[in-house]
């Protein structure tokens, strides 16, 4: 993982959020149209949420896929910088001179060391955690406006 997957990631994920964002300005419009358009507009909204639904599931899946790598290279990396020795206990074809290797850390020392070498990993997992984030609050906006829709037709109903 590297910087120009997050970037591509960040690109997929702000082309993502915009979109959705449209669709709510798109189905804004036929919130103000009359009792019997209303049922168009329900029918758009619960379809937006089963949507939205889909995607929270394809990246909180994402999320727990990357979390899951995330946690195996830190067991890798703890290994070599305790004992300089790989997970499989070879030692490194190159690296044997990284000024860490040999040296007694504390804890602390030992993760920070770590969250910088799996920086982009990290950044990568904030990413993705953060779309799941939006479009949990696209799915609360998108029930605000159904339970809109239910008010307006009974107001209407209540009207006639």
């Amino acid at each position: 993982m590297n910087i120009t997957y997050n970037k591509e990631l960040s690109s997929i994920i702000l082309s993502k959020q915009q979109e959705w964002t449209q669709n709510l300005k798109d189905l804004t419009p036929l919130l103000r149209t009359e009792p019997h358009n209303m049922t168009d507009a329900n029918a758009l909204a619960l379809s937006y949420r089963a949507m939205l639904l889909e995607e929270v599931n394809y990246f909180s899946s994402l999320f727990a896929d990357f979390n899951k790598e995330i946690k195996v290279l830190k067991k890798v990396k703890f290994i070599f910088y305790a004992t300089g020795f790989l997970e499989d206990g070879t030692r490194p074809q190159q690296g044997l001179n990284h000024p860490l290797l040999g040296r007694k850390m504390s804890k602390t020392e030992y993760d920070t060391v770590i969250s910088g070498d799996l920086s982009e990993q990290e950044h990568t997992l904030q990413l993705i955690n953060d779309m799941v984030d939006f479009l949990r609050e696209m799915i609360k906006t998108i029930d605000g406006v159904c339970f809109m829709i239910k008010n307006r037709i009974d107001l209407f109903n209540y009207l006639k």
